[in-house]
Order: structure tokens, then sequence, then C-alpha cells
């Protein structure tokens, strides 16, 4: 007898519509696959499945085909049935009857694609279904554990082999566990009652038949057996998982063992690293074991494996024992890492704290020590922590020692447990030291802060950075004396050449009847060689004032600290020597940068600082010389920028732009209070870009603004804030060589604003229009 279930009539015509109207728009691309005035429904699954899903799902093909049903999902709205060319899924319309496993179908529908884990396959929508009777399961096709795992014969009728690892029941269905020789896969078969277990199941070798599906579209189930009749046990396993076959460490690490074979092995605990990942150590071997996770959970409390009870409490020094598969993960599996795989396991006793083995990094990169714990030193290189993931903290580093650097990992649930690390310190680490793999390379795993201690500063570091600043100091003294030297030529010469001026002053007077223009001319020369040496008399006492002031300090305390570093560096805790360097950097810093403007005033002096036009952006320009100001001030004060008009283009010096708002802006930050916000803005005016810096800091009082520009010379306001008088020299020189302009406007504690214009987006030497007032 025929039965026969039908969507509704009214919905055929318009699927068939649909259909058509689809074909005749995709008929230029998939002409080589349907000939022309071909209506013929599809008649074979295997017809289907060569369609790929994406065709499956853009032609939405008619289908005509038969086939028996393998499965039937709990709602009764989808099936899976084979033909002889393979299987498919059908959804049913809603309120259409659904048959029954072992059913003999016809399936009339169209083509469509279904989702699975981010697989796509193609599928039949269902319009009409006739059973045709009773018949019997197809033949399944042999496949393996890996290939059912990753769905590769999805909605296929497939058989496979593998160990049962771990089960449940919860009726009418029992789960297993199965493994093969290089990973593991889930199975279910309905049909069976508590009672009907078999036993001896852990271990044992089955055969399972059934469909390649998943559950749902998350899950890793990879077969759905109808019936107990579709599980057969080849190999009986144990009772007890205890009871399985003993091995040993060594055993396991030789690969003398099986694959997919399940195998008991004892050992001390050296660390667990988190909830699935246990480090043993038996004797002088040492392995990585993958714990069996809760993914069965029993109904009752604590208990996570149905088949052998509750996860014990382990830390180092128990003794326990591990039953584990040995498997071979492909190259690029993460389960490279272990050495024995989805493990129960007991403890059986408890030893001594284990023993780390002392090392060194560069013994350890060899492939000395896997899995065991060491204790060893090494320089720490960088430290980062990322945010937590399942209540855990993973805090990564990088360690270095003779040349050799290596990762290590420490996954605990405080934050900024190793807050008491610098970089650059030594440490002494204590921890396990994992395989390296495709996906990872060897590296160092710890499981509490109290495994790595700091011991200072890193001897290496210390020894570098003294010869650094020995260096530094030497290069300062042999410029200042180069250039105290250069200008004592120079005042010789000056008096020279005033000799020379003055005997032809004392030939003038004797013929001043005669010669009265020349004698004015020569006594207008003699006032300005005057003038200058008077200058030069006051630019050399303010520059002995300037070098004693400013170099006397920083000289003492890098005196001062190299002597405490000299004499008592054994006896110093780390914590002041660590000081002391500092002390040291910062004076060596102000000294250099002290040095830096001198060089580049000397430069310009000489005439060995021209303008060199290059293409420039000034707004990147203005971001970079904020983001610099700001980190040399330590963010002092704000600093607002603002850049108007098209300032791309440009044609300038940067080094020399550099000179010039960079001092700007660092007057500006340091004549402010903290927090007063300084202004920083470009503005285009046709071929000239005219810079602003506006400060409300001390100001400048009248009687110092026409001398600004005068070298070492400084507002009479400034008290004991620290300078040299150059800035506003090099700034000046620097906006002369680019034939720009440069004004200022000033009250005393309202502030000060600097404005210069420079012609960067025309020919240098055009004339400069006057600046526009400040606001």
């Amino acid at each position: 007898m025929t039965h026969r279930f039908s969507a509704p009539l009214s919905k055929s015509p318009l699927l068939f519509a649909v259909a058509m109207s689809v074909l005749i728009g995709a008929w230029p691309s998939v002409a080589q696959d349907i000939r022309p005035g071909e209506t013929s429904p599809l008649t074979t699954i295997g017809a289907v499945r060569e369609l790929g899903a994406d065709k499956a799902d853009t032609l939405g093909l008619p289908v005509k085909l038969k086939g028996v049903v393998t499965f039937v999902n709990s709602k009764g709205t989808d099936f899976k049935f084979n033909d002889a060319t393979g299987g498919v899924g059908v959804s049913l319309p809603k309120g259409t009857p659904c048959p029954e496993e072992g059913d003999e179908v016809e399936v009339i529908g169209h083509t469509n694609q279904l989702t699975v884990q981010d697989h796509r396959y193609p599928h039949i929508v269902g319009e009409e279904v006739r059973i045709l009777g009773k018949t019997a399961f197809p033949t399944p096709a042999a496949t393996s554990v890996a290939a059912i795992g990753a769905f590769k014969h999805y909605d296929q009728w497939v058989s496979v082999e593998g160990v049962v690892t771990m089960w449940t029941i919860k009726e009418p269905k029992l789960s297993l566990m199965i493994t093969g020789p290089d990973t593991w896969a889930v199975v279910h078969v309905r049909g069976f009652k508590e009672t009907d277990l078999p036993r001896k199941l852990h271990g044992a070798k089955v055969r399972i038949t059934g469909v390649n599906m998943g559950i749902s579209h998350t899950a890793a189930d990879a077969i759905m057996a109808p019936t107990p009749a579709q599980l057969e046990i080849l190999e009986h396993g144990v009772e007890n998982i205890f009871e399985a076959t003993e091995s040993t460490v060594s055993k396991i690490l030789a690969k003398e063992e099986p694959l997919a074979a399940r195998r008991r092995i004892r050992g001390v605990v050296t660390m667990r690293a988190d909830e699935t990942t246990l480090y043993i150590r038996d004797g002088e071997d040492a392995l990585c074991a993958d714990l069996m996770f809760g993914w069965m959970k029993s109904t009752t409390p604590g208990i996570i494996y149905a088949d052998a009870g509750p996860l014990p409490v382990i830390k180092p020094g128990d003794v326990v024992e591990l039953v584990g598969s040995i498997l071979q993960p492909r190259k690029e599996s993460r389960r490279n890492a272990y050495a024995l795989h989805s493990c129960h396991v007991r403890v059986i006793g408890h030893d001594l704290a284990p023993q780390s083995a002392i090392t060194t990094l560069k013994e350890i990169s060899t492939g000395a020590h896997t899995f065991d714990l060491v204790e060893f030193k090494a320089r720490l290189v960088h430290k980062d922590q990322s945010p937590p993931d399942r209540g855990t903290w993973r805090t990564s580093m990088t360690l270095e020692s003779n040349g050799i650097t290596m990762p290590l990992i420490a996954e605990l649930p405080v934050h900024d447990a190793f807050q008491s690390l610098h970089p650059n310190d030594e440490i002494e680490v204590r921890g396990v030291v994992d395989k390296a793999t495709s996906y990872s390379p060897r590296r160092i795993r710890v499981g509490s802060a109290g495994d790595v201690v700091s011991l200072g500063l890193a001897r290496s570091v210390r020894e570098e950075r003294l010869w650094w600043w020995t260096g530094s100091i030497a290069l300062v003294v042999l410029v200042l004396g180069a250039w105290i030297s250069t200008l004592m030529r120079s005042l010789r010469l000056q008096r020279q050449n005033d000799a020379a001026l003055r005997e032809l002053n004392a030939t003038l007077e004797s013929r001043v009847q005669e010669r009265t223009q020349q004698l004015e001319a020569s006594q207008q020369h003699l006032e300005r060689a005057l003038d200058q040496e008077k200058q030069l008399g006051d630019l050399k006492t303010r520059f002995v004032t300037m070098v004693s002031h400013e170099f006397r300090t920083p000289l003492g305390i890098t005196m001062s600290a190299v002597e405490l570093m000299r004499h008592y560096d054994d006896r110093l805790p780390a914590d002041q020597r660590r000081e002391l360097c500092e002390d040291i950097y910062g004076a060596t810093k102000n000294m250099a940068a002290l040095m830096e403007q001198m060089l580049v005033l000397g430069r310009v002096e000489a005439g060995k600082l021209g303008c060199r036009p290059a293409p420039l952006d000034v707004a990147t320009l203005v971001g970079k010389l904020t983001d610099e100001c700001l980190s040399a001030t330590s963010r002092k004060c704000p600093i607002i920028t603002n850049c108007e008009g098209t300032l791309t283009g440009a044609l300038g010096d940067e080094s020399l732009l550099r000179h010039i708002l960079g001092n700007l802006l660092t007057n500006a930050v340091k004549y402010s209070p903290a927090a007063s916000p300084v202004e920083f803005s470009a503005h285009r005016d046709e071929a000239w870009v005219e810079f602003r810096v506006v400060d409300h800091g001390i100001g400048i009082p009248e009687a110092d603004q026409a001398r600004l520009f005068e070298a070492f010379y400084r507002g009479s306001n400034v008290g004991e804030l620290p300078g040299t008088g150059l800035g506003l020299v090099i700034v000046k020189r620097c906006v002369d060589l680019h034939d720009g302009t440069i004004a200022l406007q000033s009250r005393v504690h309202h502030g000060t604003t600097f404005t210069v214009r420079l012609p960067l987006f025309g020919a240098p030497g055009a004339a400069a229009p006057l600046p526009r007032p400040a606001e």
C-alpha cells in the first residue's frame, strides 16, 4: 500500500514558476550543466550532490528521488535518506507527516542548501513524500574517525571503527566518544536502555554504522545510528577504566604503543597548568597529558565522567594514575602539544615536592627537558598581559640568555600578578617546558606568580649603560672644549683686527683736513667693531655663566652616582642602583640636549646649515610635533592643534621646521603652569603657511622682547626655570634660512603668542606679508 504526503497544491505552481525564472536568469552561467530544453527533474541523490551547495541553492532544480530513510529528527520535520548514489537531507513543510526510519520513500521537491558549522551542503525542500514500504538499510561506506569528525560524508550512510574513550546514556540515546589514530569524534546510538548497555565498554574497539551529521549547527556530533543493531563490539575493553593495559612514560614518548590504544601509566605531578593540562614525571621521563573534559556531565553533582566518577583535586607532588589514548594528530593540530590524550585520572598517593632540573635557555632550546620541570635564569625582554578568558589572565613574556630567546606564558586568576617584574630585569624562573609544534613554538609555562622572581637589573644591561654614560660624558666634554677653543681663536682674531683699525684711525687723524670723508667712514667702522667686541665680551660672560650653571648640577649628579656605584655596587639594593642609574641617565640627557642646541647654533653661524626643501605634509608634521612635545614634557600641558586649509603638497625643510616649531612648543609648555592649554595652529594663506603657538604662561616683559633673539639672553622674569637662551636664536636663524618672518606678542602674566610665516607653497624669496595680529 502506498501512502502519499504532499504540500498544499496552491504552493506548487508558485514554486514551479520561481524555479523556472531562476533557471532562465541563470542560463548563461549554467549552460554547461543544463542542456537546452531540459525540464525533467533530477532522479538520483548523486546528481543532487554533484550540483554543490551554491548551485543547489541558486537553481532550485526540481527533484523526484527514491531511497530508504536513515534518520528522522525528533520533531518530525526533517529526515535523511539514501539511494545507491548517496544521501541527502529533506525538510518538510509544516504539518506534513514524516516517514519513519527504514521506510522506502519517493520524494518530490526542489534543491536548496543547508549550512552546518560553516560548511554548506546540498539539501532538498520536500513538497510531496510517498511511502512505498519497508526495506533494509543500505550498505554503508567505510570511513575514518577524522573524516566523520570533519563532516566529509555529511548526510551519508557510513560505518567507522574506533576505540571508546568515554560514554554516557540518556535514554533512549547512548553517546560515545571514540578515537582513531589521529583524532576523536562523538557518535550517538538510538534505542538504548541502561539495562541493555554492553559490559566492558571502556577501551573497547567498536564499529558504528549511521548517518554522518550534526545534531545541531554548532555541536561536534559526527554519527547518528538509528538502532542498537548499528553498534558492533569488535574487541571488548575493561569493566574498570583503571584496569587498562599498563605502560610507562618512556614507552609513550618512544611511540612504542599502538595508535588509538588506551594505556595506563603512573607518575608524579609537576604542574597542572589549567583544567585539562597535566604535567607528570616518571623517573627521568616526563610528559604532558590532556585530561578528559566535562562534555558529558552526569546529573549527579560533581560527576563529569559518566563512566569514571568525579574529577579529583590534583596538586604538585601527587602520585597519579592516568588512562589515555595514543594519538598522532595532524601537524596543524593543537593536540600535538600533548603526549597522552583524552585521559582519565585518579590520585593514588603523594610524594615529596618535585625537584626542578637546573638548566639554561640554551640547553632547553636544543630540545632537552621537554615536558619536565626546570629552573634557570634569564633576562626579561618583554612582558604583556591579555584580558581575562574564562576567569584567568594570560601573561606573556619574552626571555633572553646568551643570544637565545624563548617565550613564557602564565594563566592565573590574578590581575597583574607579575607587576614587580620590569624589562631588563634578571629573573629566576621555575616552570615546565612545552613541546614545540607547528601551532606553537617551544616555550616555558609557569603555574604561579612565585615561579618567576626578579633578581634586579641584569648585569649585562648595567655594564652596557655604564659604558654608554661614560662615553656620552666624554663626548660632551670634548665637544664643549672644541667649541670654547673656537670662540677663543675668534676673539684673538677680532683683537688683531681692532689693532689694525686703531692704527688706521691714527693715520686718518693726521690727514683729517684732506680726507674727512674717509676718516668718517673709518670712524664708523671702528665704532661698529668696538660694539662687536663689546657684544662678544657680553656673549662670553653669558656663555660662561650659562655653562657654569647648566653643566655644574648634572655633572655633579653624574660624578656622585658613578662614585657610589664604583665603591658600593655590590652592597647597594637593586632599587637604589636603579635610582642611581636613572639619575645619571637624566643628567646626561639634559647635557646632551644642551649640546645639541649649541651644535645647531654653531652650524647656523658657520653657514653649514642650509635650507633643503622637500615635499612634506604640514598637518602630519603638526601632529608628530604635538605628540613628541607631549611625550617629552610628560603631558604637563594639553596642546590644542588646529590645521586650516589644504596643507598637503608643501615644500620645505622638515629639519628646520622641527627646530622652529619644536622650540616654540617646548618654551610654551615650560613657561606655562601645569594643565594650562597651549594652542598650536597652522593656516594656509595662498603661498604662505602661518604657524601660531599661543600660551597662557608668565609672558615676556616688554623691555626684554627686543633682545630675545640674542644668544644666551633670557627674560628677566624666568626665575629658577632652567634654560640656555639658545632656543629662540636657533628659531630666528632657521626662519631666516626659510625666507620667512617671525613675530611675537606678549603680556606679563597673560601669555605669549609667536607667529611664524613661511613660503611653503611658493618660491622662497617672495615678499612676506605682514603677520596677522594675535587674538
